[in-house]
């Protein structure tokens, strides 16, 4: 063999050894529909892995992982967890108007299961009638049944590590509730009542919504008539303190609004954020030293 031909076949040789694939190669490619701006995001804890969007919305970035991690994938002002293995090659569209419904992933049953998870949160009602009328036991009877639906879907996933985790976080998510139910559970029953019955009245007064859209006029009727339904509910109560401290609450909520309502209309012709009308108010000399304030429970 000429000496000619056996350097060309140690140098196809180079090339092919050099340019052997990185089993650890990570490529995700994707599209955005409706994009709000032209940047993407990969975030894990330590590096950060940045793309950009083409004209008709799709992406492709590759980066390498020595292990499996948690990444935060970003788009505008919204974000969504992943979980991404060496050599993952994925696919996700998404659209950003409806971010946390429309995420979809091929290629990474990991990255689907925390966009499943993180629905199942927003979407699920821990405080429904076994919270608030039920045992301790049968509220976390309901609680185990609904987290061995969701370890179902474990079964299309083979990382161990992963699996671990999430049952964990799991586990810790919902024993939050029932430590709150098992001291609640500890009312009388007509508390617990007038409770969930709120409970289910607050859900239907849109009171910052409707900020905006009625004039003072009918916001004030719309508080009235909360007002008239919540203080039917309290007439049901017999715990004098508890009856005392509902009206309390009731009117103090009633105030707030109301403020909130006549700051929009005479001091800000537009719409404006908690922090300009709890300023405005103090200058009021609404009072913020109410316990309930202090506690985050407004309405």
């Amino acid at each position: 063999m000429k000496t000619k031909e056996i350097l060309t076949i140690v140098i196809a040789i180079l090339l092919f050894t050099c340019t052997k694939p990185d089993p650890n190669l990570v490529i995700i490619r994707g599209n955005v529909t409706n994009p709000n701006g032209t940047y993407v995001l990969f975030e894990s804890n330590d590096t950060t892995y940045a793309t950009t969007l083409n004209e008709i919305g799709t992406f492709e970035i590759t980066f390498s992982l020595d292990s499996a991690k948690y990444i935060r994938f970003k788009h505008g002002t919204e974000e969504t967890s992943m979980y991404v293995k060496p050599g993952d090659k994925i696919y996700l569209t998404i659209d950003p108007n409806q971010f946390d419904e429309s995420i979809h992933y091929e290629g990474s049953e990991t990255s689907s299961f925390l966009a499943r998870l993180f629905l199942w949160r927003e979407n699920t009602d821990f405080y429904g009638k076994e919270y608030y009328l039920g045992s301790p036991d049968e509220f976390k009877m309901k609680l185990e049944d609904l987290k061995a639906k969701l370890f179902s879907e474990f079964k299309t996933i083979n990382d161990s590590s992963f699996i671990k985790a999430q049952k964990a976080y799991l586990n810790r998510f919902l024993s939050r509730y029932i430590r709150e139910q098992k001291q609640f559970s500890k009312n009388e029953k007509d508390v617990r009542v007038f409770t969930m019955e709120k409970a289910e009245i607050d859900k239907k007064y849109d009171f910052e919504a409707a900020i905006d859209s009625l004039n003072f006029e009918k916001y004030s009727a719309m508080l009235n008539e909360y007002s008239d339904t919540i203080n039917s509910l309290i007439s049901k109560l017999t715990d004098k303190e508890m009856i005392k401290n509902s009206k309390e609450i009731l009117q103090y909520n009633i105030n707030w609004y109301t403020q909130k309502k006549k700051i929009v209309l005479i001091k800000y012709p537009k719409r404006v954020n908690l922090q300009q009308i709890l300023l405005m108010l103090i200058k009021m000399g609404f009072n913020f030293h109410y316990p309930l304030l202090k506690a985050g429970l407004f309405m």
